[in-house]
């Protein structure tokens, strides 16, 4: 009894695996030309081996290969350059406030004006708003970067 309810979980587990879709690739936007003329034009493509499926308008639009002459898409560089160019900038700014004050050791010097200098609070707000401005340089150089190419092309 019990190698038979072994067999059946296993033959169950192997049919739901099965008729899974594989995703070969995602892609942030896309285009998809159709054999019929149209071109749909929208967000989070996932290419599979038999279908694109491409959300337009908040929902998903599974169009099989078949029907498809050419995919084009754009990897969305702008957010992941943006997001690698403020966590950088975030990284330094907290070292930064990590790290002791290399400047003078004598107290008599400091005025009232620079004592708010070596507040930490500001150090991590500055370190906070360089890091968004950081994440805006790496997002505008992404989108410049971010081409459309075709990763899909139906062979004749």
């Amino acid at each position: 009894m019990k190698m038979r309810m072994k067999q059946i979980v296993l033959l169950a587990l192997m049919v739901s695996l099965g008729s899974g879709q594989t995703v070969l690739s995602q892609y942030a936007q896309a285009k998809v030309f159709t054999l019929d003329g149209f071109i749909l034009e929208g967000e989070n493509l996932r290419l599979s081996p038999t279908s694109a499926t491409i959300e337009i308008g908040g929902t998903d639009q599974l169009i099989p290969l078949e029907n498809v002459f050419q995919v084009m898409a754009k990897k969305g560089l702008g957010k992941k350059y943006g997001k690698t160019c403020g966590v950088i900038a975030l990284a330094v700014g907290g070292l930064s406030v990590l790290t002791p004050d290399n400047g003078s050791d004598d107290e008599t010097q400091l005025s009232e004006d620079d004592e708010d200098e070596n507040d930490p609070f500001s150090s991590v707000v500055g370190a906070v708003m360089v890091s968004g401005v950081s994440y805006g340089i790496g997002y505008v150089i992404g989108l410049a970067m971010d081409d459309w190419q075709v990763v899909y092309l139906k062979r004749q």
